[in-house]
């Protein structure tokens, strides 16, 4: 089986850290790696949609909105087990210790190396994403919750 692309997206700012460049030059000759930066918020579901994987290595988040969002696009997750990441992907994506990088090639390799799994991950990132509030939602449910002290 071939070895889909990796693409890298992120903020501008590690173009300019020496460390990832010079490891992303590196890798740009032996391996399928593209950077392509930052991505406009509109223009993530377009990646979310091509992907065989969307990999999420995170150990600090607020809430998880890029793997909300990429199971909104119906995309297959592995992501880390820390923060809210389980309480936002349930049951819908493997999860690894995001320090642990040999964990993170494993679950890579072992998802990737299975289409019925990939195929499983993204039926269950349907369904779940389904029951994120929209955030319509969220703000009626805000504002439900002042009323009685806007009515006051």
């Amino acid at each position: 089986a071939s070895i889909p692309k990796l693409v890298l997206t992120g903020p501008d700012a590690w173009a300019d850290m020496p460390e990832f460049n010079d490891k992303l030059n590196e890798l740009h000759d032996s391996h399928a790696i593209e950077w392509v930066g930052y991505v406009d918020r509109l223009d993530m579901p377009a990646l979310y949609n091509q992907c065989e994987l969307f990999v999420y290595p995170s150990y600090f988040e607020g809430y998880g909105m890029p793997v909300a969002e990429a199971m909104a696009s119906g995309a297959p997750v592995a992501c880390g087990d820390r923060t809210s990441l389980p309480e936002v992907a349930g049951d819908a994506a493997v999860y690894f210790d995001p320090f642990d990088v040999e964990a993170i090639a494993d679950a890579i390799r072992t998802t990737l190396g299975d289409s019925a799994l990939r195929d499983r991950l993204r039926s269950q990132s349907e369904v779940r994403a389904k029951t994120f509030l929209s955030w319509d939602a969220v703000a009626e449910r805000y504002l439900e919750l002042l009323k009685p002290w806007l009515d006051s």
